[in-house]
């Protein structure tokens, strides 16, 4: 899972991305916090591995199954996050297309349905990951169809 994925999704919604918002904010403390463990662990055990008992040799691959899997459960939430963040704003921007007034001109369609095609894709290339959520067909099925509605309105006004 590539979270650069992510964040050119963003982008290309002119989504603002702060390290400090509450979207990135859990994540990157967990990914400290585990570097930071793993760091210690490893400074811990030396360079001596073979006089180490069999039970600390479990201890320790325990201790470093459930980091990764702190790690990974708070990726998976921020994935969630970030689809929600995601499908909140295509969905004011296909409203915005949607008027008669031009809505939002600002927006290429082309880019929006770059964003909503690749994070699309993201979700079922992860989805051994990400499936668990229940959130995740819904998801799922709403940039389906926030896809096939992009790219409705691309074909009409490049017709």
């Amino acid at each position: 899972m590539d979270i650069n994925e992510i964040l050119d999704c963003m982008a290309l919604l002119r989504i603002p991305i702060k390290k400090s918002s509450a979207l990135w904010k859990k994540l990157l403390n967990c990914i400290d916090t585990s570097a930071f463990l793993l760091n210690k662990l490893a400074a811990g055990l030396g360079s001596d591995l073979e006089n180490f008992s069999m039970s600390k040799v479990e201890m320790i691959d325990e201790y470093t199954t459930d980091l990764e899997g702190y790690v990974a459960q708070e990726f998976v939430l921020a994935i969630i996050m970030s689809g929600k963040v995601l499908n909140k704003k295509l969905r004011i921007i296909i409203d915005g297309f949607s008027k008669p007034t031009g809505g939002y001109e600002e927006f290429r369609i082309s880019d929006c349905l770059k964003s909503c095609s690749k994070f699309r894709r993201f979700l079922t290339k992860n989805k051994q990951f990400v499936e668990s959520q229940p959130e995740y067909s819904r998801m799922l099925y709403r940039f389906l169809k926030h896809e096939d509605t992009l790219r409705k309105k691309h074909q009409t006004t490049n017709a």
